[in-house]
């Protein structure tokens, strides 16, 4: 998932949206076994209690799983992404299963959508290490929620999400590969993250109106043996 336009030293929106049919093949209706089993379950949770009828913003959404999950709670969901792909997808899906989730095609550093300053939500799921700029993605986060509102961000663990180009050797490299990720592929090349260590994402967080509420790390495996996947910061907007 990918939220961001062309800018001097970034991914063009075209990497992700060639990359596009690859990550529907993989992520399958329900997602992959980490989306299915330990990103969204975490994400849901993290959300917190007393979610039905918020008025939600679902930054980098793809194809829409974490959306519709949401939907299912009876949230109030919009989900945006650079790739048009993956929108044009995740509406498909919408209008198969009659949901009213509105998915728009946006870059997350200047969103230009209705209803700034009326989101009483914002998530974004393992999306902000694949967006250069991701401090600004997190000010317009911050600029689309009112005042309190929740936010959930997660990103790939800045101890564990390698160095290395290729990732489907990451991920035999580092942690047991996915059955989804298995097998040859057209393109083996996933679009370039940015590695940034974990005091970016928390002093970018602050800086942008978000109080940090809560720190978590979603585990590959029951600790103490699991690796760390993931990295969660929930925030409430106060400036």
């Amino acid at each position: 998932m990918h939220c961001g336009a062309q800018a001097q030293g970034e991914v063009p929106m075209s990497t992700w949206d060639r990359y596009a049919p690859i990550w529907q093949q993989k992520m399958g209706v329900d997602g992959d076994y980490w989306s299915r089993e330990i990103f969204y379950p975490s994400m849901m949770e993290l959300c917190g209690d007393g979610l039905p009828g918020r008025r939600t913003l679902d930054l980098g959404c793809g194809l829409g799983g974490l959306s519709f999950l949401l939907e299912a709670e009876g949230l109030d969901v919009v989900g945006v992404d650079s790739s048009p792909r993956l929108i044009d997808e995740a509406k498909r899906r919408a209008e198969a299963q009659k949901s009213t989730v509105k998915f728009y095609v946006a870059d997350a550093r200047n969103l230009s959508l209705p209803g700034h300053g009326t989101f009483e939500l914002i998530v974004c799921n393992m999306a902000l290490q694949d967006m250069p700029d991701a401090n600004r993605a997190m000010q317009e986060s911050a600029r689309m929620a009112e005042l309190g509102a929740r936010a959930v961000f997660s990103v790939r663990h800045p101890c564990t999400d390698g160095w290395e180009e290729n990732y489907l050797l990451e991920q035999d490299l580092i942690f047991p590969l996915q059955e989804e990720w298995q097998g040859v592929t057209e393109e083996r090349l996933y679009p370039p993250r940015h590695h940034r260590p974990v005091a970016y994402y928390v002093n970018e967080l602050i800086a942008s109106g978000f109080a940090i509420t809560r720190c978590a790390e979603l585990m590959s495996t029951p600790e103490p043996r699991g690796h760390p996947l993931a990295l969660v910061l929930t925030g409430v907007r106060t400036t």
